[in-house]
Formats: C-alpha cells, structure tokens, sequence
C-alpha cells in the first residue's frame, strides 16, 4: 500500500471534475515537510494552514495516512484500503459541494464521538478554515470534558445542573471516547457544529472492527449519502455501552458550546442537517448557566 506521491487538482463541487475534462487541473505536487517521527497534528495542520490561506476558502483537500501500519493486520490492511478509496472515490472528489456535505469519507459515525473510522477524508477548505487549530484543539477538547472528569469523581459542574448528564459523564467507562486524548484527531474534523457529513460505504461497518477483514475489502462500489437523510437512525446505534452519553444531543451541545460557542447562535447546528433529525427537535436548547 505504498503511495509516495497523489496529485489532484481544482476546486469543489463539479469544479475538478470540469477541470479534468478541460486539462486545466494543477498539479502543484511536493514535499512540505519531513521528519522522523511525528504525529496526526502535525500533519493536519500543514492542512489546515492551507486551508487558512488566502484565496483557497473554495478549494478542497484529502488527508489520508497509512492507517495501522504500526500494527499490521487482515483487518488493518481491509480498513486502510476501503477508507482511502472512499476518500479517493469519485463520489468525495467530484460530486460533492458545500450544499451537499462539507466532509465526505468512506464512514461517518456519531458514536461513541463524531468522526470517521481512521481518519481519512476528503473535506471542503470553506469548513475546514472554521475549525480550531490542530495543534491546540487536544488540549481544548481536554478543557470540554473537564465537566466529564470532574463528574466521574463526584463532582458536579458549575455551569451545567443537568443531573441527568451528570450521572452519565459519571458512570461513562472511559473518557476517550468522548473524543479527547489520542482519539481528539479522529474528531477533529468533525468538532464544528456546522459540519455537513457524508459517506460512501453503503453497508454496515462492524462495531470495533470485529471481522472488518471478511467484511470491508476493495469489491464494493461507492455510493454517496448525505448524512442528512440519516443512513441509520438513532436507534440503530448501541448506546448502552457509553452510558447514553453519545446518543443524545446535550452532550454534543454542551461540547460545541465550549468549543466554538464564542458567538451567539455559533454553536448550533444547521437546522436542515442531520443533528436535529438524529437527536431531536432544533428548538431544544442544552441547558447551561
């Protein structure tokens, strides 16, 4: 699975696709950077800088990485394959424009925290601009869920009297998956309220890849869903183990709140996407002080 070098070219939504017809894609290919050991951050924030440069707000970007390679396996081979291809797919690079999605993927998962399984997508520069830098968003999701560590030792959070939250950040098994610690890159490009998520795998992806090698692989065509039209629906998803705290919007407002809520009205979700037809009606407001 070798890849030294992907060059594609032009903006979004038909724009690459024009631009391949006409021959007038650039190709402006290189090497930004190299070191001999390094981290998800790092990259994505040559990326995210990028995306922060003037005059390529309409241009698009993939990140893709060599996913499990550290540990090589059936299974980690069958992911890295199936989630580059659907970033690399036709239906990520040339259909897809703000109005449709902003972060397209082979997979996209509200559970346990938002993202999509390995980390590799293909996302809009507009979306990504809006995002907290890379390099300091660990430690601002550190600072979202001091709410969850304080509950999981008795102690309850001043801006927040949900009692009802509180006892599920409480009995919560683990705070990773809250999307903080070594998962808060995963969820990275997911953190915005106004994130507009779709994929391309069109079956069940098996919950902690359990048996993601008989299952995944390259014989499967893409098709695009625009999580707005809810591939599954809240029920679908097994929430026990999470203790609730993943399937339900107050937590995910909560967080975006702390996140990107400096603005009125900033935190909230678009009211025609998937959030609201997911988790509940747009005229419930998380309870905060």
């Amino acid at each position: 699975d070798e890849v030294r070098r992907i060059c594609r070219g032009g903006g979004g939504g038909g724009e690459r696709e024009k631009a391949e017809e006409e021959g007038t894609v650039e190709r402006d290919c290189r090497e930004a950077e190299r070191r001999d050991g390094g981290d998800e951050k790092d990259t994505l924030h040559l990326l995210y800088e990028y995306c922060r440069a003037p005059g390529n707000e309409g241009r698009w970007v993939t990140y893709v990485h060599n996913k499990g390679s550290f540990h090589p396996s059936d299974e980690n081979t069958a992911m890295r394959r199936t989630i580059t291809r659907g970033a690399f797919s036709d239906e990520c690079q040339t259909r897809v424009g703000d109005d449709v999605c902003n972060v397209c993927s082979a997979r996209f998962t509200p559970v346990p925290f938002l993202h999509s399984p390995g980390n590799v997508w293909t996302a809009s520069c507009g979306y990504v601009r809006k995002l907290i830098p890379p390099h300091k968003f660990a430690g601002e999701m550190w600072g979202v869920n001091d709410f969850v560590h304080r509950a999981k030792n008795g102690q309850r959070a001043k801006e927040w009297d949900d009692p009802t939250l509180f006892d599920m950040a409480r009995s919560l098994p683990d705070v990773g998956i809250t999307g903080q610690g070594r998962f808060a890159m995963e969820h990275w490009v997911h953190s915005h309220p106004s994130q507009r998520p779709c994929d391309v795998y069109p079956v069940e992806w098996p919950s902690n890849h359990n048996g993601l090698a008989e299952l995944l692989g390259f014989d499967w065509t893409p098709r695009l869903n625009n999580f707005g039209s809810l591939r599954w629906p809240r029920e679908h998803y097994d929430c026990s183990q999470y203790k609730g705290w993943s399937c339900v919007k107050e937590s995910r407002l909560y967080e975006f709140a702390k996140l990107y809520g400096r603005r009125e009205g900033e935190a909230l979700p678009p009211k025609d996407g998937w959030f609201w037809k997911f988790y509940g009606s747009a005229t419930d407001r998380v309870s905060m002080k």
